[in-house]
This record gives structure tokens, sequence and C-alpha cells, in this order.
């Protein structure tokens, strides 16, 4: 039997960060955050949640779903037509300001 974590998300369930999103995805301008490159229609935060400040009571800081902390990029179900990749799987709970290790998709296999 397979006993199911139950994750709360509800960091991500606020009326502000929907609206944002919403705002961000008909901006019109689908250029990613971190490669650069056009077709981006993921949301994700510059400042990662994990990292967000938060009160004593465990609870996060306002600001963390604002405009300024949020960016189209590519994501799980659109990788980016140019370099291949997942920018926001890449990027994991980096900043953005922070290296990326990214190098191109090749064939494990001899063909």
């Amino acid at each position: 039997m397979r006993i199911r974590v139950w994750r709360d998300n509800s960091a991500w369930n606020t009326p502000e960060y929907r609206k944002n999103k919403r705002v961000l995805l008909a901006s019109g301008d689908s250029t990613c955050a971190l490669c650069g490159h056009p077709g981006a229609r993921t949301v994700d935060h510059r400042i990662p949640v994990s990292r967000w400040p938060r009160d004593a009571d465990g609870r996060h800081l306002p600001g963390l779903h604002a405009l300024t902390n949020l960016a189209l990029v590519h994501g799980t179900r659109n990788t980016c037509p140019v370099c291949l990749t997942h920018c926001n799987q890449v990027k994991g709970r980096r900043m953005n300001d922070q290296p990326r290790n990214v190098t191109p998709r090749v064939a494990n296999r001899r063909w």
C-alpha cells in the first residue's frame, strides 16, 4: 500500500499569485527570464519560495507573489525551442543571478 504525503500548495494558490500570473501571461512578451529565448509559458519566482523570508510564526512575508518577484520561464511542459532545456527545473531553488550548469542535450548512446 502506497501512502501519499499531502503537500500544502497554499503558497501558490493565493488570489495575488493567480492575478499576477494572468497579468504576466497576458503581457504578450513570452521571453524566458532565464535563457532569453521566446516561448516561455510558465511563471517562476525570481526569489524561490523556499528562500523567501518568513515571520516568527513561519508564514511568508509579503511580496512573495508580487509582479517584481515573478517571471516567465520555460517549465516542465514547454521546453525551450532553442536550447532544449526546462529552464525552471534547471534553475531549481537557486536565485536568478546564480550560475546554472546547462549543457546541451546530446544522445547518451552511440547510434
